[in-house]
């Protein structure tokens, strides 16, 4: 069984290596929070640090920088997976696990719209949980960074600030099945039938690269 990461800067790099001289364009809008209520950072079982941003709290209000959506929407909000009405309908369809609520997302502003552009889809914003069954596999896993006296074997196992992932694998054996979920000290993994349900209904803007095939260089 193979597991995927989201890769949100891939298509930044990519753009950056063919001409690291131009400005970035990006494929898809924009999304922005408006009037934006947040509550407390999730924290780790084990130590009680904090392992997330500020919870982004309902009513969910975004404003779009342009009239391109995607199935997913990706920059500037807090929340990692906010989908279309069109990938919950496969995530229904197709008996896909792992997300535990749908909040639907007010868009109060779209720029750029014409009386002939396309209206956005119905966005949701997703639920997804923390796992203890699944964890980074520290001793067949390479980060770099700096020495952190914060080390916890959930949510910092590496004990350093990991300014660069150069790989990672993961301990998989005690999974439950489940197609996304959160894991510690890396963030929102899915699974293989997740990822063909992606290729096969062809959603956007999902960035998702295989787990032993990810890498993550921190700027600066």
């Amino acid at each position: 069984m193979s597991f995927y990461i989201f890769d949100d800067l891939r298509e930044t790099s990519l753009q950056t290596e063919k001409n690291p001289n131009a400005q970035y364009t990006g494929k898809w809008c924009d999304a922005l929070p408006v009037e934006e209520l947040t509550g407390d950072y999730e924290k780790c079982p084990i130590c009680d640090a904090p392992v997330s941003r500020l919870r982004w709290l309902e009513p969910h209000k975004i404003s779009l920088s342009n009239t391109k959506y995607p199935d997913r929407l990706s920059w500037w909000i807090k929340d990692p997976a906010i989908i279309s009405d069109r990938v919950k309908i496969a995530y229904e369809k197709e008996g896909i696990l792992g997300i535990k609520k749908f909040a639907p997302v007010n868009i109060t502003k779209v720029a750029h719209m014409k009386a002939s552009s396309p209206k956005p889809p119905q966005y949701f914003a997703t639920e997804i949980n923390y796992t203890l069954n699944v964890r980074v596999d520290v001793e067949n896993s390479i980060a770099i960074g700096q020495r952190d006296d914060r080390l916890c074997a959930l949510c910092n196992p590496f004990g350093i600030t990991r300014d660069q992932i150069v790989k990672i694998s993961l301990n998989t054996t005690m999974w439950k099945g489940e197609d996304i979920f959160k894991v510690y000290s890396l963030g929102v993994v899915v699974s293989q039938k997740f990822y063909d349900i992606v290729q096969k209904y062809n959603f956007s803007n999902f960035n998702l690269v295989s787990v032993d095939k990810y890498q993550k260089k921190l700027d600066g």
